[in-house]
């Protein structure tokens, strides 16, 4: 009986020790774990982007296995790694990487000079960030999180319908091959909507348009696509405004120009409809034409659902659907006239 009166004596005594170390350091574990948590939902989030990036890149909807995801960045370090000669160019690899003089206003990454072939010896200069993942972390060091950051790589939907573009101009048999006063997009207004580098509007620059206007919603982009105009001789023909296709045209800009063009913009389905909002209302009634390009196997049901609204809801006819292939990427390439 006795041993048993001091035992419980020091219970007591314990059990408010430890009671007390509980209320007292309890706030700590949760600020530590805080800590750790958040910074868990940080790299989930860039991890996240970065395998968004890679699975647009495959022009897959699932996203790839990590096995793939790192023989294919592995394949891309060593493509940008290699520089192939001026005189020897093939169409499966037509760029040469040239460190770049220029910056954007970010120091946080470095800009690259890319000379891109577009069509036999036409080139076009462009200004690209070097490594797309410097431009996601720089979005989530700046806690951008809902930036795009996808404008940073060149997809083959814009090279294949600069393509055809020049390819289109070659053809006119009003004109020579290396005329551009007289062409079909000579003396044109042009707008590229979704630009990213602005490869197509710098391409139909090149082609004689009278002026091109590209959108994009990433003003960093857009540095990039000044950039290049100035790189390719025609910064008094090209300028970039910023544009989210979710807000409200512009009112001044509603039926202004010749042609649009626009590539891999109908990859997420609640960017259909304002689109094809943007492209009915921004192209002229008369004699304007529409150029979409989009991977046939990435999301088909969005481009059906596209060419339903524009043909049925917009009153515009869909001139042509040509399967293009460009560096082995199959792309496709719509061609609208408002009716």
């Amino acid at each position: 009986m006795f041993e048993f009166q001091e035992e419980e004596d020091l219970f007591l005594p314990a059990s408010l020790f430890f009671g007390v170390a509980v209320l007292v350091f309890t706030p700590f574990f949760r600020f530590f774990g805080g800590i750790k948590k958040d910074t868990r939902k940080r790299l989930i989030k860039r991890d996240g982007m970065k395998m968004a990036l890679l699975s647009r890149r495959s022009q897959s909807t699932v996203p790839p296995p990590p096995l793939l995801v790192h023989r294919r960045e592995k394949r891309r370090k060593q493509e940008e790694a290699r520089v192939p000669s001026p005189t020897k160019r093939n169409n499966n690899y037509p760029r040469e990487l040239v460190p770049s003089s220029s910056s954007s206003s970010s120091s946080s990454f470095e800009t690259i000079t890319e000379e891109v072939v577009v069509f036999n010896e036409m080139t076009v200069h462009i200004c690209r960030p070097k490594s797309e993942n410097a431009v996601i972390e720089y979005y989530i060091e700046k806690k951008q999180l809902d930036a795009d950051p996808y404008w940073a790589a060149l997809w083959p939907s814009a090279c294949a319908l600069s393509a055809h573009l020049a390819l289109m101009h070659s053809e006119d048999e009003t004109t020579e091959p290396s005329d551009t006063s007289d062409s079909k997009f000579g003396g044109k207004t042009v707008c590229e909507l979704g630009c990213g580098l602005g490869l197509v509007g710098l391409t139909l620059a090149k082609l004689g348009a009278k002026s091109v206007t590209l959108f994009d919603r990433e003003p960093l982009c857009l540095e990039c696509a000044n950039a290049s105009a100035k790189l390719n001789d025609v910064e008094n023909i090209v300028k970039t405004e910023v544009l989210d296709w979710n807000a409200p045209a512009d009112k001044n800009k509603l039926n202004s120009f010749d042609i649009l063009v626009a590539a891999d913009v109908l990859y997420e389905k609640h960017a259909v409809e304002p689109v094809s909002e943007f492209c009915s209302k921004f192209v002229k009634a008369n004699g304007g034409r529409i150029f979409i390009a989009d991977p046939p196997l990435r999301a088909p049901q969005n481009r059906e659902l596209f060419k339903k609204i524009m043909v049925e809801e917009k009153q515009t006819t869909l001139v042509s659907e040509k399967r293009k292939i460009f560096a082995c990427n199959e792309v496709l390439v719509l061609e609208l006239t408002p009716s």
